[in-house]
């Protein structure tokens, strides 16, 4: 638990830098009245702990069948920082702080293959199972936001996060090759698998009771519906491959894949009070509440057909033409799926013998099902609740039942919406709207020595989403890479590798502030719905560009017949920068200078194998990651830079991993 300094709650101020005085019932309790806050803080270092166990056997048996069992323990320990929110004052307004939960995992593997093989057919039968087990269940706070006299908000004493639950995971799977001639080949995998959650609920708050500021008004807290939301999805996955020779010159590769995820878990109504509040004033349980919601389980299906031609123009050229088709449906989003073409092609060149290249190019276009940003959220609410949201007498129809309902709503001069939208028309989420992508690729293999060899690489893409460029989200993304692997054979005992990525990766998306605005002429909430004039003062188009470079070098010696050793070192740096432009006149005053962000990531590796005897071999590695990095969203920060939110005095991530590693392989006779 987390735990607030003894006698904390005396020494909030209602005047920031004057007497310690206890707030009135109507004041809010922020950051600025800690006048102790800085005196009582303490470091803390955030850090992990992982320790891993791996057993396997490996079985050759009669008949061409190999059998293999493995198991894996992972344990990991110590703790990170969560944000924990309490409620402050009135719905909506909440007080945060970070408070360190303790992690406890524990997390169990299985895997049990069997595999076939002779002339013609190559099979594999599998079990694995993944059961992760949580020593936690709930984290508990306490509020450094509460004072006894203050009954607008913050009066819970203590708050609960609930943890990760325990869970388990089962999948059996098949797979296999089968050589129908010299010319043609079958091949294709099925998994079945299922994925279960059971773990009690918490309560819905920590004080047990709400408190009305009518007490003649009795008010009773709604229980849970169930005890717990007995999670299960079901899996299922098929891919299947035919590879054939057409003519001497022409091969075809053609396949099929479906991938199902089903979930199965129960749909319930929760009443729920958010960030431990116990005001029964500020969230009622009536049938207009927005706080009865249900819960949606999504569910998702991907099929994938794809066709790919290979053409030997001549000895020396190679011509590949492709096509893929991907259908997705699934529920509860704003659309029933979608469904995308890829056409595809590749000219491969032998210029020599000790020389290739190539160049490939890709054409996308993603066409979605009719976009309706509220269908999702009308699952989640009563109709109660969505008529209250649109003013009377508009109607609308409900898209679940096709029943005409009648709004409730009462105009203001902030809210005249004629419909319960609950999100912006003309926002769509990017990954779920149309998109056209291009994407060319080119390569070179150059071995200028026998022990010398050279890889060079550069592509590009560009993603256009076509209803955000008239509208809000995610217009455009663009990126391009340029990478050099080279691989050296020094001696027959030595060998080396180096390598470079460059990376440049750019988005532009069309935003909003969101809210009203209480200059004149105010904007209202039908005035967002419907993307009018008046709202253009708040808009603009942010673009981020992040550009980073990875440099890699290793090498590896063969010391003797017992003895392999070497290392591999990475180091990656990543400069990211986001700019402003066409900024509406309301927010162009606003909007500063937005500093770059930097981050380093250096890995070095240690690795060695030695064969103590025929039968048994040693293998052990040691790993050091460091990073570091430099971002204006940390530095600068003080405990009290929000108030409603208690900073730790953090700066920009920093953090060091180490990792020993050691495994002994027996080979039974």
């Amino acid at each position: 638990m987390a735990t607030a300094p003894v006698g904390w709650a005396g020494t909030i101020d209602t005047t920031p830098g004057g007497a310690i005085n206890a707030p009135v019932a109507a004041t809010i309790v922020t950051t600025a009245m800690m006048s102790a806050l800085a005196a009582n803080m303490k470091a803390f270092n955030v850090q992990t702990k992982r320790k891993g166990t791996t057993l396997g056997v490996t079985k050759q048996i009669t008949g061409g069948w190999n059998v293999a069992v493995n198991y894996k323990r992972e344990d990991k320990d110590g703790t990170k920082l969560t944000g924990a929110p309490f409620q402050i004052a009135g719905a909506g307004s909440r007080g945060t702080l970070l408070a360190p939960e303790p992690i406890n995992y524990t997390t169990d593997l299985f895997d049990v293959t069997g595999r076939y093989a002779d002339e013609k057919l190559q099979a594999q039968v599998s079990y694995h199972a993944s059961l992760f087990n949580n020593a936690n269940r709930s984290l508990v706070f306490d509020n450094l936001y509460y004072n006894a006299l203050s009954t607008v908000g913050g009066s819970t004493l203590t708050g609960q996060l609930g943890q990760m639950p325990d869970n388990q995971f089962h999948q059996i799977s098949a797979s296999g090759g089968y050589s129908i001639s010299k010319e043609t080949r079958l091949s294709g995998s099925l998994s079945i698998g299922r994925m279960t959650q059971n773990e009690a609920f918490l309560p819905y708050i920590t004080s047990g009771a709400l408190v009305a500021t009518a007490p003649t008004v009795p008010y009773v807290l709604p229980g849970l519906p169930v005890a717990s939301l007995n999670g299960r999805v079901d899996t299922t996955h098929l891919d299947v491959k035919l590879h054939t020779k057409l003519t001497h010159e022409a091969a075809l590769t053609a396949g099929y894949k479906y991938d199902d995820r089903d979930n199965r878990t129960p749909i319930n109504q929760y009443f729920y009070l958010p960030a431990d509040n116990n005001s029964a004033t500020s969230y009622t349980n009536t049938a207009a509440s927005q706080y009865r919601r249900n819960n949606t389980p999504l569910s998702k299906t991907q099929q994938q057909l794809y066709a790919d031609v290979d053409y030997e123009l001549s000895e020396a050229t190679r011509l590949k033409f492709g096509y893929d088709f991907d259908k997705i449906t699934h529920t509860y989003e704003p659309t029933a799926g979608d469904h995308e073409h890829t056409l595809k092609a590749e000219v491969k060149h032998n210029f020599s013998e000790t020389a290739s290249g190539g160049l490939a190019y890709a054409y996308s276009d993603r066409n979605a099902d009719t976009y309706n940003g509220a269908l999702p959220l009308y699952s989640t609410y009563q109709i109660g609740y969505l008529a209250s949201i649109c003013v009377a007498p508009n109607t609308f129809v409900n898209p679940l039942t096709g029943a005409v309902v009648a709004c409730t709503g009462v105009a203001s001069a902030v809210s005249a919406a004629t419909m319960p939208f609950l999100d912006t028309p003309s926002l769509e989420k990017f990954f779920l709207t149309d998109r056209k992508r291009d994407k060319l690729r080119a390569y070179a293999n150059v071995s200028p020595s026998e022990k010398l060899d050279l890889q060079f690489g550069a592509s590009y893409y560009k993603e256009r989403y076509p209803a955000a460029q008239a509208g809000f989200g995610l217009a455009k993304a663009t990126g391009w890479s340029a990478n050099l692997d080279a691989n050296w054979a020094a001696t027959e005992a030595v060998n080396g590798m180096f390598f470079a990525t460059f990376e440049d990766y750019s988005t532009d998306q069309n935003g909003h502030n969101g809210a009203s605005s209480a200059v004149v002429p105010v904007i209202t909430t039908l005035d967002r719905q419907n993307n009018t004039a008046a709202f253009d003062p708040l808009t603009g188009t942010t673009t981020r560009t992040d550009r980073s470079l990875t440099l890699g070098l290793g090498f590896k010696v063969k010391q003797n017949d017992s003895l392999d050793w070497g290392a591999n070192f990475t180091h990656a740096s990543t400069v990211g920068s986001t700019r402003f432009r066409n900024i509406g006149a309301r927010i162009a005053a606003t909007v500063l200078p937005v500093p770059d962000t930097l981050s380093r990531l250096s890995r070095l590796e240690l690795f060695g194998k030695y064969r103590m005897q025929k039968d048994l071999t040693l293998n052990v590695k040691y790993a050091l990651e460091q990073y570091n990095s430099n971002d204006w969203a940390w530095d600068g920060q003080t405990l009290t830079s929000s108030t409603t939110f208690i900073g730790s005095g953090q700066t920009s991530p920093d953090y060091n991993v180490h990792v020993i590693a050691a495994s002994l392989t027996y080979s039974f006779k």
